[in-house]
């Protein structure tokens, strides 16, 4: 186990480290087009061409037949939405398309991901991109939108259903109450004249996630359209299946109190079943719900919940559940197109739209952050069902919430426990093919697996049979669960005609691209099993397998404690820690600053046992390290707290050369040698002196006094520099120097009894006790220098009618060295 955890979490570094851009939006689209391409790209370019090419014959022709019937082509509505014709059903009727019209972002718990927020994910939309498809285009240069949303069309019409759809998704948060879901995403904003043909072609080119707060008027057709799998449900089946990793997402619609549809197929008009339209009953987008008054617990997990008051009900004529899912969408704050700083609280499916379509976004951005990669549409989609908070009377999915309230932390959470408690596995099922997983459960948890897929779109559709329950479905996967040793199975949800389609059961699922099973209060080995009926068109289906409440392994995502510094070197040091039982560790190191404010990078690196050696380290340098546990990619325990240690030193480093020798007050029989000091990394401690070939001495400074030398003599001088660790520099360069013809003979005689006096100077008392004074100074030439018999210069100044203190010296022989600016003069003297 830990040896796959290891290298599954060491491609995540790497991962990360070579796709991951978040300042790149071209980064999501290259990523997309390299996959469309390769298989998709062709197809879905002729989807386009098709879809553009029937979209302007058909509504040229509901114009020439609107003229002659005196139908309106399009309506301002007085809730600020737009109604326009768009086409004439198959049966004649006039198609309009309308609008449907910061408590979304909390309902959602997107917040959960920001970089402030419970999981503190930090994504927050930065380097993604959405398309909106609506009324008209979004006013790009309001200063919630300036300079992130583009114009896809040609769209002259500006829309503040448009500004407050897009507003919702990312606006920036100038005004805080209207920021955006994915308030750092990008966009853009297209009319909704043609956008079959421009989806299809923004598909191809790598768009993830679309936005259509917009749909097929209830008004104007007769009952057979409502839940009816028709062209245009068909249409986007067909993109969705092109473009796997494309999701769109649509509002369910608000005709809930208006009892449009008089023969729904479950109820009564008035029990508002039975509503959705075009496509919004497509099987593989996302249609939203409207919530209102949602209640949540300190957990931020939803306690109670209410349908709005206006939002569409299905389910579908086949059964199907839908809407998938449900979205705040009463009263929401967000950018409107009065002007650049306007806002407006609007109603409506147009507004729980594109909360979750955020929500996703978020969602995506997080994988491909984890990953490497950006999920399918299917996993995606999956993946909010899956998670989402259970709303309305019965358990399960109904008609009227879907599959209950989207939970965006819920979501990314079973991202980040791949591999400790949920699974996530994009795969595909072959024709007559059945696969089975195995997992464990701790005992008390939900187990809750699903299969979710982009299935084909359904060859035939519907042109006029009213409540049709022909399923749609083309490739009808099965999920079954069993628990091992024991008799019995557990089956998917689903809605049933008996029942009225209110309360789901668990039963075989013959309608679903999403069938989800769930097992209360499991315990032990689960058998998964995914199959299929009939025969697979294309022979294989893709498909994703959801897991979550599963036991990954023992680890337990505890912080390491006993953190301790082993034996420590120059360039290397041993850490030990407290162990985790089935966990690996990450160890953070970095050198510390030693300037205030500014931090170093952390170093990681990633073990499985609780201990590590660092090498290559920097001599003497202070490090912090920090550690904490793994137990899965993405699931880690809080750091540690953070321990300094200091690496030794060995210094291995020379002193310079010395340069620069130079020899003042030659005489018969001494000289002063001078150079300049070396320089070294620590300190240059001492120098060598070497006369002709022979050391002759150590000294501490950069001089020396030499004496016993030969008159009229040359004498060759080398010097070298030495530091504390035994570090020699290059011999300098050599010196020579020749003695003075020797004269008579100045200072005292060898006696000793120090009295015969030198006829230049004389140095008395001699000896001395605490003080001396040289006689023969004049009050222009008084310079002196005192060396002791090691020729070091212990003493230096200006003498003349002076007393010079000789208290601290050590009792022995010194030599006082007079320069007249002629030739020099010593004399000796004892110190007591």
């Amino acid at each position: 186990m830990k040896a796959l955890l290891l290298k599954s979490i060491s491609l995540l570094v790497m991962i990360t480290g070579l796709f991951f851009n978040p300042s790149s939006l071209v980064a999501q689209q290259h990523h997309g087009r390299a996959y469309y391409k390769l298989k998709h790209s062709e197809q879905l370019k002729s989807l386009s061409h098709r879809y553009k090419d029937v979209s302007q014959r058909k509504k040229a022709e509901a114009r020439r037949v609107a003229l002659t019937k005196g139908w309106t082509l399009s309506t301002e509505l007085s809730n600020g939405g737009y109604e326009e014709l768009e086409q004439l059903g198959p049966d004649g009727a006039p198609i309009y398309y309308t609008t449907y019209n910061d408590n979304v972002v909390y309902t959602s718990r997107s917040n959960a991901l920001y970089q402030n927020g419970d999981l503190h994910l930090d994504v927050d939309g930065l380097g993604m991109y959405v398309g909106v498809w609506d009324s008209g285009k979004a006013l790009l240069s309001h200063q919630e939108l300036n300079g992130r949303v583009q114009n896809g069309d040609d769209a002259k019409r500006v829309s503040g259903h448009a500004t407050h759809v897009l507003g919702t998704i990312l606006a920036a948060g100038v005004d805080p109450k209207a920021k955006g879901v994915a308030f750092n995403s990008e966009g853009v904003s297209y009319d909704w004249s043609n956008d079959e043909a421009e989806v299809a072609q923004a598909a191809a080119e790598g768009l993830l996630l679309s936005n259509h707060s917009y749909g097929i008027s209830a008004k104007t057709i007769p009952d057979w359209y409502f839940g009816a799998y028709i062209y245009q449900s068909k249409d986007w089946d067909e993109i969705m299946y092109n473009a796997p990793y494309y999701l769109m997402v649509t509002a369910a619609g608000n005709t809930q109190q208006y009892q449009y549809n008089e023969q729904p197929i479950t109820g009564t008009a008035s029990d508002a079943y039975d509503l959705l339209l075009g496509y919004a009953v497509s099987k593989n987008g996302l249609t939203v719900a409207a919530a209102d008054k949602v209640e949540f617990d300190q957990d931020q997990n939803v306690v109670n919940a209410q349908i709005a008051s206006f939002s569409n009900f299905g389910p579908t004529d086949d059964g199907r559940i839908k809407p998938d899912l449900t979205g705040e969408g009463v009263n929401v704050y967000s950018a409107y197109s009065d002007s650049e700083t306007s806002y407006l609280a609007q109603s409506g499916t147009s507004m729980a739209a594109p909360g979750v379509t955020g929500a996703l976004l978020l969602l995506q951005q997080y994988y491909k952050e984890t990953h490497g990669d950006f999920m399918k549409a299917a996993t995606l989609k999956g993946l909010s069902l899956h998670t989402a908070d259970e709303a309305g009377e019965f358990p399960g999915p109904d008609a009227r919430f879907g599959w209950g309230i989207v939970n965006t932390k819920k979501a990314a959470n079973a991202i980040s426990n791949v591999g400790l408690s949920s699974s996530i596995e994009e795969t595909s099922l072959a024709n007559g093919e059945m696969l089975q997983y195995t997992f464990q459960v701790e005992e008390g948890e939900t187990l809750m697996a699903s299969i979710s897929w982009t299935d084909p779109a359904f060859s035939g559709e519907n042109k006029g049979n009213l409540n049709d329950a022909t399923s749609v479905l083309v490739n009808d996967l099965d999920i079954v669960v069993f628990k091992e040793g024991e008799d019995g199975e557990f089956l998917p949800w689903k809605l049933t005609a008996s029942n009225g389609y209110k309360a789901a059961i668990k039963g075989v699922n013959n309608v679903d691209p999403f069938e989800k099973v769930e097992v209360s209060n499991a315990s032990g080995t689960y058998i998964i099993q995914v199959s299929h009926k009939g025969t697979l068109l294309k022979s294989r289906q893709d498909f994703s397998l959801i897991v979550t409440g599963i036991k990954g392994s023992d680890c337990v995502l505890k912080t390491p404690a006993e953190l301790k510094t082993g034996s420590i070197q120059n360039e290397k040091v041993n850490l030990v820690w407290e162990s985790v039982d089935d966990a690996i560790y990450e160890v953070a190191y970095r050198t510390q600053s030693n300037k205030k404010g500014s931090l170093q990078e952390w170093n990681t690196v990633l073990v499985t046992e609780n201990s590590l050696e660092l090498t290559s380290l920097q001599q003497n340098t202070v490090y912090q390290w920090k550690v904490r546990t793994l137990c899965s990619e993405l699931a880690e325990s809080d750091f540690s707290k953070v321990v300094n240690f200091r690496t030794k030193f060995v210094d291995t480093m020379a002193p310079t050369t010395p340069l620069g020798l130079d020899a003042n007050e030659v005489t018969y029989e001494s000289l002063i040698l001078n150079w300049e000091a070396s320089q070294d990394n620590v300190a240059t401690i001492s120098y060598e002196l070497y006369q002709d070939g022979t050391k002759i001495g150590s000294f501490d400074t950069n001089q020396a006094f030499v004496t016993g030398l030969l008159p009229e003599h040359s004498y060759d001088f080398v010097v070298v520099a030495l530091d504390a660790a035994g570090n020699r520099s290059l011999e300098s360069a050599v010196y020579p120097v020749k003695t003075l013809k020797k004269q008579q003979e100045i200072g005292f005689d060898n006696d000793s009894s120090f009295e015969k006096q030198s006829d230049r100077i004389l140095v008395y008392p001699n000896p001395a006790i605490s003080s001396i004074k040289i006689k023969g100074l004049t009050a222009e030439s008084d310079g002196y220098q005192i060396f002791n018999a090691s020729g070091n210069r212990v003493a230096y100044g200006n003498g003349y009618n002076k007393a010079i203190d000789v208290s601290t010296f050590p009792p022995g022989l010194y030599v006082v060295a007079i320069a007249d600016g002629t030739k020099g003069a010593t004399a000796k003297f004892l110190k007591d």
